[in-house]
């Protein structure tokens, strides 16, 4: 499975991952990253069905893109 998480923090991506990557060792399916610091770099990389799930992060970076805006956007392209 492929995943995106969306997150400004690398601690905070990695401990996502982490956790992601535990579940997974469980059903012995594999897991996928792709890791993006805001909401625009997300959104200019998007290809309809490359991820099975997509994490964001709430309160990205305040000069650009929050989650929530970013999933708005994300819905009009999916």
């Amino acid at each position: 499975m492929h995943y995106a998480i969306v997150e400004d923090r690398k601690e905070d991506q990695d401990y996502l991952a982490g956790l992601i990557r535990a579940e997974h060792a469980k059903s012995g399916v594999p897991a996928e990253f792709s890791f993006y610091e805001s909401g625009e770099a997300f959104l200019l990389d998007f290809i309809s069905g490359v991820f099975q799930a997509v994490f964001l992060d709430i309160m990205l970076d305040k000069n650009g893109l929050n989650g929530l805006e970013t999933a708005r956007r994300l819905r009009l392209l999916a």
